[in-house]
């Protein structure tokens, strides 16, 4: 994806070569525990316009809620991110290399992983800033795609076959 700026902003906090400033770790809910207090309507919203990936995040969350897997620190920062309404600063190409794939690791132990072999860069001077601090949405809707998964979002003629077949079933 083309992008005229070095780096975007994206409601996705990269956990895989980051930095962060110690304020982001402040209320820090490592068992979601707010979770059943937050407003789902307007997460949604704030993560997607598209009801299927915002769907997505809100199961997750659930899920994720109710396992409380005690393994992974990462998500509870997407999480906390998330209902803060933050962005995080995404570099629009990949500075670091990953040297956590193998048997030893906890979660990625394929070292033939598209995910550990994804080439470097060099950051180039001077660095072209964004016109304004808002979220890339086709950026976070390419993300959303290629790491969480993509799906069907329907088109409008599906949307309205099935307002057509509700509405039948509704009056009869």
């Amino acid at each position: 994806m083309p992008l005229a700026a070095d780096y975007y902003f994206s409601v996705f906090p990269s956990s895989n070569g980051w930095a962060t400033w110690k304020r982001s770790w402040q209320g820090f809910d490592y068992h979601l525990s707010s979770w059943p207090h937050v407003d789902k309507r307007k997460l949604a919203k704030f993560l997607f316009q598209e009801k299927p990936y915002s769907h997505w995040w809100i199961t997750f969350f659930d899920r994720f809620y109710q396992l409380k897997p005690n393994d992974s620190w990462d998500y509870q920062f997407h999480y906390q991110s998330m209902i803060r309404n933050q962005l995080a600063i995404i570099p629009k190409a990949n500075l670091v290399k990953n040297i956590g794939y193998g048997p030893d690791a906890t979660h990625s132990q394929n070292p033939d992983s598209y995910f550990a072999n994804v080439p470097t860069h060099e950051f180039e001077f001077p660095i072209r800033h964004p016109d304004q601090i808002v979220r890339h949405y086709e950026a976070d809707l390419f993300i959303q795609k290629m790491l969480f998964g993509s799906v069907e979002v329907p088109g409008t003629y599906k949307k309205i076959k099935r307002l057509i077949k509700r509405a039948i079933r509704y009056s009869n």
